[in-house]
Parts: structure tokens; C-alpha cells; sequence
């Protein structure tokens, strides 16, 4: 995105985050090279972890509202979005209880997603929709006279079952108070399953080795890093002695995966990091999109 671009569409967002007295907006946009959503832009965030998202088209917020072209209003989370809350990053990574998410764009030429939430429970009134909808708009027009249009198409043959999403899923409800879940980057769901399965034993050799006593905490996140390195970070809630030597075998592993793997032992806390290019896990592109030609 172009520097100018980007300076009119914060002012946009500022904008209308102060018309409307919202906590946070932000603008997501369709990447039709590597097929995703990221989200680009954000007023009023809390951290930069909205730049580490990247969505599959008909998941989530910003996937849903591309793939209907509808507007999706979440009046409270996680208790009234239809899928498992985890498919929803933006909206726990900045902590929002109420959101309404409208297209960018027109039927022919979509490429985005404007979101608007509340980190409180709020409703929104037909003023506060109408505000957002002409935000959108504006953008529409901005945004378009620089970019061609990009419509969308999931494969008929499309399989949502991810081996790897699934017994992560599985272990925080069995590890219920002792592992977290952050799927930032959906497009893990999409890696060769080959990959996946051998992911799943990294992670439970990992979990058995961390997990010792009732109290020990882990945070699993999946996170888009630099554009096209997807990061696996495991965080657990004390220190880890000679951790090179106790997870040299992980390190090998990883490696043979074209991997490499960071260790920190901080004050209260050990990071392990597992870093991948993505372009190395997929076998095959498994979304297919076209383009609408002028």
C-alpha cells in the first residue's frame, strides 16, 4: 500500500472513530497472490498483533463479509459469532465484545472488509451503520481508482478439517486452565498434511515436556511473520534450564521441516519459537480466486 494511500485511509479511520466513539477500526484487505486477508490498517489498536492475522475467505469476520458481500454485525463475542471463536483472531487479539464489519468496495470490485468494535457491549444504531457504511464508501472510492478488482471463489472440494487446528483445539479443552490457543494465521489449516501430522508430534512431545505440575501454563500462537514466515510460538510460565539441550531433539526435527527454532528464557517465562516459510508447507494452492477482467 502506497504511502499516501495509506495516510488517507487512517485519516478515514480516525474519522471515523471519533464520529461514531468507537474503540478500535480497522481495514482488511484481500491479497490476491497469496490468496488471504490481512489486516492492513487500525486505529486505536492495542498492539501491532492485528498485522500478524491472516484469514481465510469465508472464516471469520473479515472472510465472511468478503464471501456474502454482506455486512456482519456481532453484537457480543464469543457468544454470538457461529463458528469456533478461534476462527475470530481480531477480535480477541484486541479484546472486542461487540463489532460490526461491512464490505470495502462494490459487486464487482470488492477487495476489503472495514471493521468497527467495542471493547465494552454495545449496540449499534442505524446512525452509528449508516456512519460506517459511508466510510466504506469513501474507501471504495479512494482505493479503487488505484487497484484492479478481485472477486472470489472457494474450490467446491474445500476441506475445513485441519489435523493440526483440531488437536490443538482438543488440547486446551483436555488442558482445560493450562494451554491456550492464539490461531492468528488460519492458513495453517492449509499446509500439506504431512506437515501437519509431523507438527502435531513436535506439539506433543512439546506439551509433555513443559507441562510438569498443575500450574505450569502454555500459550500456543500461530502468527503471520515478514509477509511469508509463519511462526509457531510456545510460551510456557517458568524458566527452562539448558533448554538447547533439552529440546535438541525438536531443533533437529524442525530443521529436517526447513525450519529453524529461537529460545529465550526471560525473568518469569521460556519462548520457544519455531519459524517456517510458508512456501515450503503448501503442496498446493488450495484456494482458487479470479480475477474480473476491464
Amino acid at each position: 500500500m502506497l504511502p499516501d494511500m495509506q495516510q488517507t485511509i487512517r485519516m478515514e479511520l480516525e474519522n471515523l472513530s471519533r464520529k461514531i466513539e468507537i474503540d478500535f477500526v480497522a481495514l482488511a484487505l484481500f491479497d490476491p497472490v497469496n490468496v488471504e486477508i490481512r489486516w492492513r490498517l487500525a486505529y486505536g489498536a492495542l498492539s501491532d498483533r492485528y498485522l500478524s492475522i491472516a484469514i481465510r475467505v469465508g472464516k471469520g469476520v473479515a472472510g465472511t463479509v468478503l464471501q456474502t458481500k454482506r455486512p456482519m454485525v456481532i453484537p457480543s463475542y464469543p457468544e454470538d459469532v457461529p463458528e469456533n471463536p478461534l476462527e475470530y483472531p481480531i477480535l480477541w487479539v484486541e479484546k472486542l465484545k461487540s463489532a460490526v464489519a461491512v464490505p470495502v468496495g462494490t459487486d464487482s470490485f470488492l477487495f476489503g472488509v472495514l471493521l468497527v468494535g467495542q471493547r465494552t457491549k454495545r449496540i449499534f444504531s442505524e446512525k452509528h451503520l449508516a456512519a460506517i457504511n459511508e466510510a466504506a464508501m469513501s474507501i471504495t472510492e479512494f482505493y479503487s481508482k488505484l487497484q484492479s478488482s478481485v472477486s472470489f471463489e472457494e474450490p467446491k472440494s474445500h476441506k475445513s478439517d485441519s489435523p493440526l487446528v483440531s488437536f490443538l483445539l482438543q488440547e486446551m479443552k483436555t488442558r482445560v486452565n493450562q494451554v491456550t490457543i492464539e490461531l492468528l494465521d488460519q492458513r495453517v489449516a492449509h499446509i500439506s498434511e504431512r506437515y501437519q501430522l509431523q507438527f502435531i508430534g513436535l506439539f506433543k512431545n512439546l506439551l509433555d515436556r513443559l507441562i510438569t505440575e498443575s500450574r505450569d501454563q502454555i500459550v500456543i500462537s500461530i502468527e503471520r511473520q515478514k509477509e511469508q514466515q509463519m511462526v509457531f510460538e510456545v510460551k510456557v510460565n517458568r524458566r527452562i534450564d539448558s533448554p538447547y539441550q533439552t529440546f535438541a531433539h525438536l531443533i533437529e526435527k524442525v530443521g529436517s521441516l526447513k525450519g529453524n527454532v529461537e529460545m529465550y528464557n526471560e525473568p518469569n517465562e521460556f519462548r520457544l519459537l519455531m519459524n517456517f516459510s510458508i512456501g515450503l508447507l503448501l503442496d498446493n494452492q488450495p484456494w482458487n480466486f479470479h480475477r474480473n477482467g476491464n
